[in-house]
């Protein structure tokens, strides 16, 4: 018996508490807010560049502009996820390989934190390589996960995503 409450203690020894990160998701909004998630990820990435860059002032423009978009996507998706939540029938069932966009995820949260450290020495040429090589991967989920959509409303809305994640991917390459 716990001294506190009087109660057994759990088996772990740890008493679970409701998640306060995130707000409860229906089934069918869970891939929108699985790719609302990975377009804010992205944007927090190039605002991390921009700061940690701003001596680069062409470079940290470029990263603001990105965030922007990012940001507009992750505004876009998240429209889209209120008008499927209003006529779900419209849109039919979404699919989306959800541990496949949490390893993704993971890797983004990755990136992010080595960005976000001043004591992880990173060139500007290895940041932005990096960042494409995490945009062609964003994009190829759009394109696998999203864009396979059965519906063509869908597969149009996200392969326009894909299209501009390739343009930001092509944008951090050497030329």
């Amino acid at each position: 018996m716990s001294p506190t409450t009087g109660r057994p203690p759990s088996s772990s020894g740890l008493r679970r508490r409701p998640s306060t990160i995130a707000p409860a998701v229906s089934r069918a909004q869970e891939p929108f807010t699985v790719a609302e998630g990975v377009e804010l990820l992205a944007a927090r990435l190039y605002l991390t560049l921009a700061r940690r860059f701003a001596a680069h002032e062409q470079e940290a423009a470029i990263f603001r502009r990105l965030a922007a978009e990012e940001q507009e996507h992750a505004r876009r998706v998240a429209l889209m996820a209120s008008s499927y939540a209003q006529d779900p029938g419209r849109y039919g069932e979404v699919q989306l390989d959800l541990e496949h966009m949490a390893r993704l995820t993971r890797e983004g949260e990755t990136l992010l934190g080595l960005l976000e450290d001043p004591n992880v020495p990173l060139a500007l040429t290895r940041a932005m390589e990096l960042a494409a090589e995490l945009e062609d991967k964003f994009s190829g989920a759009h394109a696998e996960q999203m864009a396979a959509q059965s519906n063509p409303t869908l597969r149009e809305f996200f392969e326009t995503f894909m299209a501009q994640d390739r343009a930001h991917a092509a944008l951090l390459k050497p030329r």
